[in-house]
């Protein structure tokens, strides 16, 4: 499987030499699929759909802030070529991006922070005051069930400021 972005985009699958594209999208997406993780039984990819913008800066040590405007999590369904929402399909309350499942496929790990914009563009202010939560929610495979019931983790502020003032170089 390669996921590729642009005007030739989507999901391109080998199987037993043959290539195929597809699209996993439905109406109520935000933006394209995109940040694939493979879901351990092979049988399901979960994405995040982003509604992506970039900032562009004129200083040198910092020229570019990308930042997602929408994002809901999806996941597809490779046999039956259908995409389930990872959540209730609201795409206003969070941002929700970066999917990877656990490995026995239990769980689907993804970020998510409050949706805090409804504007087409952000400043700088409200880019660097989102702040991304990690959240589990059960996936049971067997019947595509995604519980919508899950757990929900945040760092503390403390934590967050020592992380942050770290020389890790």
């Amino acid at each position: 499987m390669v996921h590729i972005r642009g005007s030739r985009g989507g999901t391109y699958f080998s199987d037993d030499g043959k290539i195929t594209k597809r699209d996993p999208k439905v109406e109520s997406m935000p933006g394209g699929a995109t940040y694939p993780s493979w879901h351990p039984g092979g049988r399901f990819i979960a994405y995040s759909s982003n509604q992506v913008r970039q900032a562009f800066y004129a200083k040198p040590e910092k020229i570019i802030e990308v930042f997602d405007l929408v994002s809901a999590m999806i996941v597809f369904d490779i046999d039956k070529n259908e995409v389930l929402h990872a959540r209730d399909g609201d795409t206003t309350r969070y941002l929700e991006t970066f999917p990877s499942w656990s490995p026995d496929g239990k769980y689907l790990y993804f970020c998510r922070a409050l949706q805090n914009n409804s504007k087409e563009t952000m400043t700088m202010e409200e880019i660097e005051a989102t702040k991304y939560d990690i959240v589990r929610i059960p996936f049971e495979p067997e019947n595509k069930n995604i519980r919508q019931n899950g757990s929900c983790f945040s760092m503390p502020q403390e934590a967050e400021r020592a992380l942050h003032s770290q020389d890790i170089t």
